[in-house]
């Protein structure tokens, strides 16, 4: 498992999970003061919500449509205000304010690339990922 801690100066977190193995990656996100129970995503919609995060900082304050990924852990995408990106799965909620946008796109395409990577079947014995969590201040 790898954990990162993405922390705000104001003190605000998003905490991004990633657990894998040979049968593929998990990526979940949380608040852990506001919205402890994570929300999951396969790599599919891990992709997905990377591109909706760029769309949203593009779109600067207009709108944007919503977007879902389906499956098993399907999830609803939402902009709100051109300020916070909605995360609605099931019984399931995280808001993503605008000041985490740049860095948690960094840490779903790293995710992104560690799913492609344990789902090709040519590939080298995996290494099991880093097990340490870490905090990145931004």
């Amino acid at each position: 498992m790898r954990i990162r801690d993405i922390i705000h100066d104001n003190g605000l977190t998003v905490r991004v999970q990633l657990s894998g193995d040979q049968d593929g990656m998990l990526v979940q996100l949380s608040d852990p003061l506001f919205a402890p129970e994570p929300v999951s995503l396969d790599p599919y919609g891990c992709e997905l919500l990377a591109a909706f995060l760029l769309n949203a900082r593009l779109a600067a304050g207009s709108t944007l449509a919503e977007e879902w990924s389906a499956g098993l852990f399907g999830c609803r995408f939402r902009l709100l205000r051109g300020e916070a990106v909605e995360l609605r799965q099931a019984d399931r909620y995280l808001l993503v304010r605008d000041l985490f946008w740049d860095r948690l796109f960094a840490e779903l395409t790293m995710a992104a690339a560690h799913a492609r990577y344990l789902s090709d079947p040519g590939r080298p014995m995996p290494r099991r990922l880093p097990t340490t969590g870490a905090r990145i201040l931004h």
